[in-house]
């Protein structure tokens, strides 16, 4: 092993050319899943010219504003094309023959990169931005590019069965997705052809607002002196940055909190980008971006689907209004359309069915997550030997 200072090592903020009025995979915050090894880049947006930070295919993508950057929001960029992001990203770029780049995103996800990076801090409080300059200068014992290689094949396979697992469990989201849409937007449910409709809708349906089948708790953040990553007191969501694919991914916890989520609750953004979903594994305490939302009735499978599809990422509220928060006097009005209550435990009971299966994945995952970060540290400093 040779100790060295990253930037021998590693492009920090490398420079990239795009073109204007090109489109070119675009990827912001909300777009990297802690815990998840590539990006979601599967949006294409205009490049404008505007600030941005822009990346090639391999380079890592590491978040350099806080909270961000103590949550994990790291990931690798892979592509077919150049890309452009949030400006809140750091870009590093693996220096051809002396390291490779699944080894940098690997090292970027030690803690000791991360905590050294999380030190370098400066700026107003909330807003605080890591230093790439300091940065640059960590030293590291890179070992030889063969090394390199092994610890990150092993890693890779961990991280490889996880992607496969995710996309188990969006092939289940989108089956349960296109229930729901066959029976309470196409309105082919069972027994249709018997149904009478009036204004487009079966007649015995009801328009109500969300506050009448569900109930809604906002959240109110604690102070920041209660929040920890030891797992003290109960886990603690304050907006879409903890958010995972669909299960909440608990990093920061918090010893004070009044504002109570149960497991297996809706939690939903009512801050920007406004309208997102998850659901808690665990009880949880609300923070000031995110309310919790289950249904009166009992038919929560019903209730999450219903929200997931009126309140869609690129049509929020279905008319395309998008939202910097929404108060909790909008979101308690928010008028829906109800069936009638033999319908939805109809729905509820294949629906559940369905989050079940992806709740059994998800946990899988979690598991191969865990040993996954118990060899990463291990393996990147050498003493366990590949």
């Amino acid at each position: 092993m040779t100790e060295s200072r990253l930037k021998e090592y590693i492009d920090i903020n490398p420079k990239v050319k795009l073109q204007k009025g090109e489109k070119y995979s675009s990827v912001e915050m909300e777009k990297i899943t802690v815990g998840q090894k590539v990006a979601d880049a599967n949006n294409k947006a205009e490049y404008t010219g505007k600030s941005c930070s822009k990346f090639l295919p391999n380079d890592t993508l590491m978040a350099r504003i806080t909270p961000c950057l103590e949550n994990g929001k790291i990931a690798k960029y892979e592509s077919d094309t150049a890309g452009f992001g949030s400006t809140e990203f750091f870009v590093l770029r693996a220096k051809e023959n002396k390291v490779t780049a699944d080894y940098v995103y690997y090292l970027s996800q030690t803690h000791y990169i991360r905590q050294l990076a999380v030190n370098s801090m400066t700026g107003a409080s909330g807003r605080q931005r890591a230093d790439a300059k300091y940065i640059g200068n960590i030293k590291w014992n890179f070992p030889d590019i063969e090394i390199q290689i092994k610890i990150a094949d092993i890693l890779s396979a961990y991280d490889n069965l996880i992607e496969n697992n995710n996309k188990r469990i969006h092939l289940l989201e989108q089956m349960a997705e296109n229930f729901y849409k066959e029976w309470f937007v196409r309105f082919r449910f069972p027994g249709y052809e018997d149904v009478d409709f009036e204004n487009g809708i079966p007649k015995e349906w009801k328009i109500v607002r969300l506050s009448d089948i569900a109930d809604i708790i906002m959240g109110q953040s604690p102070e920041s002196e209660n929040y920890n990553t030891n797992c003290k007191g109960l886990p603690f969501h304050q907006g879409v940055g903890s958010y995972g694919d669909f299960y909440l991914i608990d990093d920061v916890y918090s010893t004070k909190g009044n504002r109570i989520a149960e497991a297996n609750s809706i939690i939903f953004s009512v801050r920007a980008p406004v309208g997102r979903i998850n659901i808690t594994l665990n009880k949880i305490i609300l923070g000031r971006g995110v309310a919790g939302i289950n249904s009166i009735l009992g038919y929560n499978a019903y209730l999450l689907w219903m929200l997931k599809n009126q309140f869609q990422q690129e049509d929020i509220i279905g008319n395309g209004s998008i939202f910097a928060s929404v108060t909790k006097k909008e979101l308690f009005g928010f008028k829906i359309l109800m069936p009638n209550e033999n319908l939805m435990q109809k729905f509820d009971s294949i629906a559940s069915g369905i989050e079940s299966e992806m709740r059994k994945i998800s946990l899988i995952n979690s598991n191969l997550k865990k040993q996954r970060d118990m060899l990463l540290p291990r393996l990147m400093s050498g003493k366990l030997e590949v």
